[in-house]
């Protein structure tokens, strides 16, 4: 688990294993919660996301072994159990259509006992898909917003002797997050289960780390860039994100520019100073970049 406020490089890290997790043949799953988004569909779009790249990528390709435990793994269920991961359907289909008429039969369940199916299925699927050729790692981003019925999945992944090769990485606000939260009861009932949980706890960097960083980035020596840097780290509250988006609005508001006559970046350092962002740096910058969408993008936000 990957902790710490918004900003602070949280999904960077995780992001940082998906490449050479790739090299190893291994499938990097990942979905990201929104507070104004339906949670209980952040896990299905995952995997429906993850099997379109399969099928993209050439299904052909991917291990047998695979498909058949996943095969095994779906075969009794119902068109309602996988409606929400069509690409699933679409990957197997390929193969053979007896199974998709078989997968595709109507629901008589109750809806009560679908959902606890789903959660059942959902979890079957990861444990289908993790094996030694292709280990898995499922990312969920933003785990604050998550709900009941994906927080009692990843439960179930987490404790269940018969899923190996998988790991689940998630990350949360940990400032949104306290003992009440179903976040947190839920990591507890993990534990208790006797799964190790490591928490990563992802802070501010430190005023040093923001000096080299502007220096490296305006090719400034450290010790000439530092006045610029320690306003930089005040105002931004060390949050590495925020940096980033604040030298980029000094730059578009004229503060920070580079000169062709004297062949550096120059600033104004009094006018940065005078920059009121400490209270709320991400609001300020946010309405920054609305002030530099074009008006059509803006109406286009509104009715999306």
């Amino acid at each position: 688990m990957i902790s710490g406020p918004s900003g602070v490089g949280k999904s960077t890290l995780a992001n940082q294993i998906k490449k050479p997790f790739a090299v190893k043949c291994g499938y990097f799953i990942d979905g990201k919660f929104e507070k104004a988004d339906r949670p209980d569909t952040v896990l299905t779009s995952a995997l429906n996301s993850f099997f379109g790249e399969l099928i993209e990528a050439d299904a052909r390709n991917a291990s047998q072994f695979t498909k058949w435990s996943v095969r095994d793994i779906i075969g009794n269920a119902s068109g309602n159990d996988l409606k929400s991961i069509p690409n699933l359907q679409k990957w197997l289909a390929e193969e053979n259509d007896v199974h998709r008429d078989r997968a595709l039969l109507p629901s008589r369940n109750k809806v009560t006992s679908s959902s606890i199916r789903l959660k059942f299925l959902l979890c079957k699927i990861i444990g289908a898909i993790a094996c030694k050729v292709h280990p898995v790692i499922l990312f969920l981003d933003d785990l604050q917003w998550a709900d009941e019925m994906t927080l009692d999945v990843i439960r179930m992944m987490m404790i269940d002797p018969d899923i190996h090769n998988f790991l689940f990485l998630g990350s949360y606000r940990e400032n949104e997050v306290d003992g009440s939260h179903p976040l947190s009861k839920k990591l507890h009932d993990i534990k208790e289960q006797g799964t190790n949980i490591v928490t990563i706890a992802v802070g501010q960097i430190e005023r040093e780390c923001v000096n080299t960083l502007v220096s490296e980035t305006l090719c400034i020596p450290p010790s000439l860039c530092r006045p610029l840097s320690t306003v930089v780290h005040n105002k931004c509250c060390g949050i590495i994100l925020f940096v980033w988006n604040f030298l980029a609005y000094l730059h578009d508001e004229g503060l920070l520019s580079f000169s062709m006559t004297h062949r550096q970046w120059l600033y104004d350092l009094s006018k940065i100073r005078e920059e009121e962002i400490q209270q709320d740096v991400l609001l300020h910058i946010t309405e920054h970049m609305i002030r530099h969408v074009s008006k059509q993008i803006q109406v286009g936000l509104k009715f999306a």
